[in-house]
Order: C-alpha cells, then sequence, then structure tokens
C-alpha cells in the first residue's frame, strides 16, 4: 500500500474526459474550513455556540497537486495542452485519490487554470499546480448494495457502509413481485432509528416505491420504473431530528427492519455511496 494521493480527474461520467497528474516531485496539499454559528454574549468569554452539541459543518474544500512532468521538451509542450484543455472541458466532474489499491471519488470542479511554470535552461521539466475545488465527502468506488426478495412481515436486510461517516446519499427501491406485494411499508434503521414510511399500496408486478435521498424525492412507478411520478402524499414524515426524504447509512452494518400491511411479496434494494471524511 501506498499513501493515498490524488491521481486524476475525469468528466461527471467518469470516462469521456480523464487526466492523470504527474507524480515526479509529487504533492498533493488538501484544506478544508468549517462553519460553526456562534454568537457574541455581552459580559462573557469568548461566544455562544449555535450548534449546540452538534458537530460542526464542513465547507467546500480545497485539492492542490503541485508535480513535474519529466519527459521531452515537445512532450512536456504536450502535457501541458492537455492540462489546460482536459481539465477545463471536464467542467464540473470526479477528483480520484488511490493508495494503490483502493479508489475514491468526489464531485470537484477546476478551481484556477493549471499554473506552468517554464524556466530557462532545465530542457524536459515541466513543473505545473493543479486547483480544485471540492463539492462533497470522498466515496468508496464500490457503492452499497443490498438487495433481498421478502414474503413476510416483520423482515430484515443487513446493508453495508464501507465509509466512515454516514452515508447520506441512499436510494430505497420496493418492487411489488404480486398484485399486492407491498402496503403501508416501514423501514427503519436500528442503527440510528431512521425510518421510511409510506401509505402507498402496490396494485400489480409492475409496480415500485422508491426513496432517492440524492434528489431528495419519493417517487411510484406501475412501469417497473420505466416512468416514474412524485409520491410525497403518501410519505410519513419521520420523527422530529430526522431530515425529511433522508435515510443514513451509518459506517459498518445497518440492519434495516421492514414492516408491511397484507400479504408481503416484495424485493428490496437499497444502493448508495460509502462517504469517507
Amino acid at each position: 500500500m501506498t499513501k493515498r494521493y490524488l491521481s486524476k480527474f475525469t468528466s461527471a461520467d467518469g470516462t469521456t474526459i480523464s487526466y492523470t497528474f504527474p507524480t515526479k516531485a509529487y504533492e498533493y496539499e488538501p484544506s478544508q474550513g468549517v462553519k460553526s454559528p456562534r454568537a457574541a454574549a455581552i459580559g462573557r468569554d469568548y461566544a455562544v455556540r449555535l450548534l449546540g452539541t452538534d458537530k460542526v459543518v464542513r465547507d467546500v474544500a480545497s485539492e492542490r497537486v503541485r508535480a513535474v512532468k519529466v519527459d521531452t521538451d515537445a512532450n512536456v509542450n504536450t502535457e501541458a495542452d492537455n492540462a489546460r484543455s482536459k481539465l477545463y472541458l471536464g467542467a464540473y466532474g470526479k477528483l480520484w485519490t488511490t493508495d494503490g489499491t483502493d479508489l475514491r471519488w468526489a464531485w470537484a470542479e477546476l478551481a484556477e487554470m493549471p499554473q506552468i511554470v517554464v524556466s530557462y535552461g532545465q530542457p524536459g521539466m515541466q513543473p505545473m499546480v493543479f486547483g480544485f475545488t471540492r463539492f462533497s465527502d470522498w466515496f468508496d468506488d464500490t457503492a452499497i448494495s443490498a438487495t433481498a426478495a421478502k414474503s413476510a412481515s416483520p423482515a430484515t436486510l443487513d446493508v453495508t457502509n464501507a465509509g466512515n461517516i454516514a452515508a447520506k446519499r441512499v436510494q430505497i427501491r420496493i418492487q411489488s413481485s404480486s398484485a399486492a406485494g407491498f402496503s403501508n411499508i416501514k423501514i427503519v434503521n436500528g442503527a440510528n432509528d431512521h425510518e421510511f414510511e409510506s401509505t402507498r399500496d402496490a396494485a400489480s408486478t409492475n409496480d415500485e416505491l422508491r426513496l432517492d435521498t440524492t434528489v431528495p424525492e419519493i417517487t411510484y412507478s406501475t412501469d417497473d420504473g420505466v416512468n416514474r411520478a412524485d409520491d410525497y402524499s403518501t410519505y410519513v414524515e419521520p420523527p422530529t431530528g430526522q431530515r425529511l426524504l433522508s435515510f443514513d447509512l451509518e459506517p459498518g452494518v445497518n440492519t434495516l427492519t421492514i414492516t408491511c400491511s397484507g400479504t408481503p411479496n416484495y424485493t428490496i434494494t437499497v444502493t448508495g455511496d460509502s462517504p469517507f471524511a
């Protein structure tokens, strides 16, 4: 294993545009501020923290790489052109880190055009500086995924978040396997008591219900997800303290308990992104 380092930037689809950073004389410097609302209090030292005991809020992050491209003069000129064009055309895309084995990615954009340092008397050497603004956590390249067919109530499903902080980019899909495969379904995460509940009743084997916290939205489909319609009217608001249309997965194994009215006959699929702080 090597030290984790910033290896490349790609377009949002991960493939159309890709630029790999040089690694000679390589230096990677990430930084990120935090925000905490506070108020001055007359006659008191310091300030009053308005978050109570909650954790601070993270700001956008800065990701900087300094490296040297070593090659022929012609090739280092080509490298400079590629860096400028690919990073600019990649627009809002993905930064990737690696430790030689595991990949992680984050949403980011170019913060400045690459700095190219040209020095007389140093043929074949091109120092370069790259700057990015990061807008998300780092996510494991292997997505969260758990699925199972259920025909009883209550039922359970174990979902593993391989990250080290709670996963908030989560999708829960309930697919009916009979004419009335689910009704008044409720899902509770035993790791944090987060809930997802809907009063929707399935009416055919093509019906499905989906919560997507990345939008966020709850939708219903009668053609196996080809077309979806807003279904917020069936959504049961969660307990106080849980955001609307959210369902966090804690690091490690999350045991979900699913209850369902009627005669359960459905498939539940949970997907998401495992995040790292």
